[in-house]
């Protein structure tokens, strides 16, 4: 299995957000990461990771999600 490229169909993003952005409750910022599309349907299919506070389902945008440092 290869690292997701970075280009316009394979791509991913990490942001690092303040705390209390987008509801998310903690006590420093948090960190987020996502990854739009996979090299493998399947690969894909088996992970697709989670991350959603209140204000905020990054699931919904990404098809894989990970992140830390914020309760929800």
């Amino acid at each position: 299995m290869r690292d997701p490229l970075n280009d316009e169909t394979y791509h991913y993003r990490y942001h690092v957000y303040p705390k209390g952005a987008h509801g998310c409750d903690g006590e420093t910022s948090f960190y987020v990461i996502g990854i739009r599309n996979f090299e493998s349907e399947s690969f894909g299919a088996q992970n697709s990771g989670y991350f959603q506070c209140d204000g905020r389902n990054w699931g919904e945008e990404f098809a894989f999600v990970t992140g830390a440092g914020a309760t929800y």
